[in-house]
């Protein structure tokens, strides 16, 4: 059943090109029974709101990394 899964996350994650690999790692826990169980269950949200959350964790997996920052340089205030 998980090697299904895994296939359908797999599809899913097709065509994102360089980004592929973060995409396919969020569908994967985005469909993975245990995500929800620990979503819904032990933390209280509601499924619309894992959902939200899922999504959410799925679109920042297509965003293009941010520069790292310089720990000696001040933040601006």
């Amino acid at each position: 059943f998980e090697r299904h899964l895994y296939d359908v996350a797999d599809l899913l994650a097709s065509g994102w090109g360089a980004r592929r690999a973060l995409l396919n790692a969020a569908i994967r826990h985005a469909i993975d029974f245990r995500t929800w169980e620990s979503l819904v269950q032990r933390g209280g949200i509601t499924t619309a709101q894992g959902a939200r959350l899922m999504r959410a964790l799925a679109e920042n997996a297509l965003r293009p990394p941010r520069p790292a920052r310089d720990p000696t340089t001040a933040e601006p205030t």
